[in-house]
């Protein structure tokens, strides 16, 4: 180990250690996990994970090594594994191979140059020299160990374009599975006296919306009887429940719904709300809200809106306009829209496990 600097002492992922591990089973696989120290998902490198790795993949003598959801854990897989010649796949998730701040968002919702390592920052001249050299050395490491992996796997082709468009090159597309989520019972179309029930299950993070959500209805004069909003908030209790008045429209809080009721809550809303500022990577809750029979208003950047046919099943809308989010809430509330039907999405694609397979014997013969 290096000395010790008392002028910039080492933080704890700087400094190589044991790490806690746990195996167990899993529907047949083996499952090895390690405990880790609390950290930024902005960190991107942990010498202790690294040492382990190095250790671990000699020992197992892997073929392969996909990363997907890597943050937290770092870069110190993929690391060992270009020391030790194994191949390595990407999937490249959320924004954190692009920036320090995931969602693309600044802390005052601006979006991220992501073709500038420093785009995450609101005013440059508020970090010092060093951080900001720390942060150029970041995204070089980490574009250095991309352009050294055998693949690289975005989830939506807009997804793909946006890291092309950052420098990243030959971005492949394998998009996610997913599981609708149709209706037990036929689904009606709204009574004209009845208000129109809208969902927003982003939480109160700024990236989602959320701001752009209380705006719209704080514009919008919707036609009788109106509109009702139910926001999904993570961070309340099970049990909790908040009720408030947002300009005409009434909104109640409630806390996560298990996955297994989402087809329950679905049942009972009419329209989803997901207008996202940043770019998001792949359309899951639009296409299970669709397929669900809910009308869906979203953003019309990133991969969000995908599946939205616009007037047919839901509307795109510019990011960050709350004045045109209000306008499709006015028009919502005045001409009710029919419950659309089960919509078939890439039916015709082979399960993941088996497309995973092929790409993965591509690069081992």
């Amino acid at each position: 180990q290096p000395p010790a600097d008392p002028i910039h002492p080492r933080k704890v992922w700087q400094i190589e250690q044991p790490l806690p591990m746990q195996v167990h089973q899993w529907h047949g696989a083996r499952v090895v996990r390690l405990t880790l120290p609390p950290r930024t998902w902005s960190r991107h490198h942990d010498v202790s994970v690294e040492a382990f790795c190095r250790s671990w993949f000699a020992a197992e003598r892997f073929d392969l090594v996909h990363a997907h959801s890597i943050q937290v854990l770092g870069i110190g897989p993929l690391t060992a594994a270009r020391e030790l010649g194994i191949p390595f796949v990407v999937t490249l998730h959320d924004g954190w191979w692009l920036s320090p701040r995931q969602f693309l968002t600044t802390p005052s919702g601006r979006p991220v140059d992501v073709c500038d390592p420093l785009g995450h920052m609101d005013v440059k001249g508020a970090f010092d020299a060093e951080q900001r050299q720390l942060d150029r050395q970041r995204r070089t490491e980490l574009d250095q160990l991309l352009a050294g992996a055998a693949a690289r796997l975005a989830v939506s082709q807009a997804f793909a374009e946006l890291h092309e468009q950052a420098g990243i090159a030959d971005v492949s597309v394998m998009e996610n599975r997913w599981q609708p989520m149709p209706s037990a019972v036929p689904r009606c179309k709204r009574p004209a006296d009845q208000p129109l029930r809208c969902c927003f299950i982003g939480g109160l993070a700024i990236h989602k919306g959320m701001h752009v959500v209380q705006a719209a209805f704080l514009k919008a004069k919707p036609a009788e009887p109106g509109l009702e909003l139910t926001v999904v908030d993570s961070s309340l209790e099970v049990d909790a429940e908040d009720v408030m008045q947002w300009g005409e429209t009434s909104v109640r809080v409630i806390p996560s719904v298990p996955m297994e009721a989402m087809s329950a809550f679905y049942a009972e809303q009419d329209v989803l709300l997901a207008p996202s500022i940043w770019p998001e990577s792949y359309g899951l809750v639009s296409r299970e809200a669709l397929s669900a029979g809910l009308w869906v208003v979203a953003s019309d950047i990133g991969a969000m809106a995908d599946p939205i046919r616009h007037g047919e099943n839901g509307h795109r809308v510019p990011a960050g306009d709350s004045s045109a989010l209000a306008a499709v809430l006015e028009q919502l509330s005045a001409d009710h829209p029919s419950p659309q039907p089960l919509l078939a999405f890439n039916g015709d694609r082979l399960p993941l496990h088996q497309e995973l397979d092929q790409l993965y014997r591509s690069f081992l013969s």
